[in-house]
């Protein structure tokens, strides 16, 4: 089989395995609801999870490169900036710059497998700093064109967004 098609396909199939997971999430959002539940640490009545407008629909493929991004959290005082490259085998690499309202800063690496499908922005964390992990993120695509993506966080509800960037 050709080796883009199965990239492709590996993607695909990985999104429609988190898309299941997310049906099932919204079946027990009564169950899990935060306002209802102190102990949960999210709520599935967060933004992701109330946006009801269309999907966009945008090839898998067209997400591929790097892509940059920053968020500042004021609570924290901390600004991250990060640098993402997704490439076609469904694999990315993001580097994280965190800085402090005090002057201090640090790097930390994340990788791991990325899939996009309609609203559904996946990643599985596998390593962070050489560390191995097992993290899973899913977000809610909002916006997306060759250029720019806006989504957010189902589990946290924080939003998110990238630029497309060259680099060397």
């Amino acid at each position: 089989m050709n080796e883009k098609l199965t990239d492709v396909l590996a993607g695909i199939t990985i999104g429609l395995i988190i898309g299941a997971v997310i049906a099932i999430a919204f079946s027990l959002a009564d169950i899990f609801d935060s306002s209802e539940n102190e102990d949960v640490e999210f709520s599935l009545k967060s933004a992701a999870f109330q946006d009801e407008s269309i999907c966009p629909n945008y090839p898998f493929d067209h997400l591929v490169g790097y892509w940059k991004g920053s968020k500042t959290y004021p609570s924290e005082d901390e600004t991250q900036q990060w640098l993402v490259d997704r490439r076609a085998d469904g694999t990315y690499t993001i580097e994280f710059t965190f800085t402090y309202a005090n002057g201090e800063s640090y790097k930390s690496v994340e990788q791991g497998l990325w899939s996009y499908s309609g609203c559904l922005y996946s990643v599985i964390i596998n390593n962070i700093d050489g560390s191995d992990v097992l993290y899973q993120e899913v977000y809610r695509v909002n916006s997306v064109d060759e250029n720019k993506m806006k989504y957010t966080n189902y589990r946290t509800g924080t939003e998110f967004e990238v630029f497309r960037v060259e680099v060397d």
